[in-house]
């Protein structure tokens, strides 16, 4: 499968930066139906606007979900179940970098986790229980290059010793917590977004041992990129030196080349499945390898993290 071939895509997030430069490129390689999943119906239509108007394809459809409430993303999957639709590149790309104080969803889980991962668990269960992926579905999810814990000013929170101290071992219980922001855990933004794609990177590995095949599902980091609108959360400092000092650096990437990021695994064939890609150890930008960082690759891990999930949307699955 290649990126030519695909017909058909659902974007999270693609009202702006990488998923509104994934459907252009997708538009221009001969798709035929790029559905556009974004926060609300007015940022969903300046953007199906825009991209009509770069692409000259008009093959865009939207769909209003807000990711970090799950009654939001249960209703957009009711609408697409009603389309019928054969969806052949699920694209989970929405997803915010944390701020200074903490903010919750309405059930009480903290928002970065709830637009990356929580929305995205929702959305992805509900499309394979109602058939709406093609059998031959590529599903990227977006992470990063912080889940390896090798981030400068970042420390990667040490799930295993989180759980012995605090919750007699049981990682699902303190994989919830974190996702919570609750006490015990200690929230700081960075530290925590790194956990979140930590999460993501573990939910896909997760996820791939219950598609029936040749569906995929692989994470895929974009690399630190500019003229993307994930960092709205961060304070102003902090916008300034991504937006500005570390493209002087050539640290950063622009949106077109990071969002290739993501198309490009999706022409992987089946036998690749459940893996991270990302930028070379010590990097963020560049060429994509696959991780192979242990903590990544605990299977114990990744499986708490999806009975985490499951468990914090109220029963909501895919099983084996």
């Amino acid at each position: 499968m290649s990126t030519q071939t695909i017909q058909s895509a659902l974007i999270t997030g693609a009202n702006s930066g990488l998923g509104f430069e994934a459907a252009a490129q997708l538009a221009m390689q001969g798709a035929t139906q790029i559905i556009l999943l974004c926060r609300n119906l007015t940022k969903a239509k300046q953007a199906q606007t825009l991209l009509e108007q770069k692409t000259e394809k008009y093959v865009f459809e939207v769909i209003a979900a807000d990711m970090t409430q799950l009654n939001s993303v249960t209703a957009a999957a009711v609408i697409l179940k009603e389309k019928a639709i054969s969806i052949e590149l699920l694209l989970l790309n929405a997803g915010v970098w944390p701020g200074t104080d903490i903010n919750h969803n309405q059930q009480g889980i903290e928002t970065a986790f709830a637009s990356t991962l929580l929305g995205h668990h929702v959305l992805t269960a509900s499309l394979l229980n109602s058939n709406l992926l093609s059998k031959h579905a590529r599903i990227i999810i977006s992470g990063s290059e912080l889940a390896r814990g090798d981030f400068p000013g970042t420390h990667l929170l040490n799930i295993t010793q989180f759980a012995n101290e605090h919750f007699s071992g049981q990682l699902t219980t303190a994989i919830t917590t974190a996702a919570k922001a609750s006490s015990p855990y200690q929230y700081n933004a960075n530290n925590h977004y790194s956990f979140v794609k930590l999460c993501v990177s573990w939910w896909a590995a997760a996820l791939s041992r219950r598609l029936p095949s040749p569906m995929t599902v692989n994470s895929v980091s974009p690399g630190i990129a500019i003229g993307t609108n994930a960092k709205r959360h961060q304070p102003k400092r902090a916008r300034l030196i991504m937006s500005f000092l570390l493209p002087l650096l050539r640290k950063s990437a622009p949106v077109n080349v990071a969002a290739k990021r993501y198309l490009d695994v999706a022409q992987f064939p089946p036998s690749i499945n459940g893996e991270f890609y990302a930028s070379v150890p010590g990097k963020f930008v560049g060429k994509l390898v696959k991780q192979t960082t242990p903590h990544l690759l605990l299977e114990s891990h990744q499986e708490a993290c999806w009975e985490a999930l499951v468990e914090l949307t109220q029963g909501i699955d895919f099983p084996h």
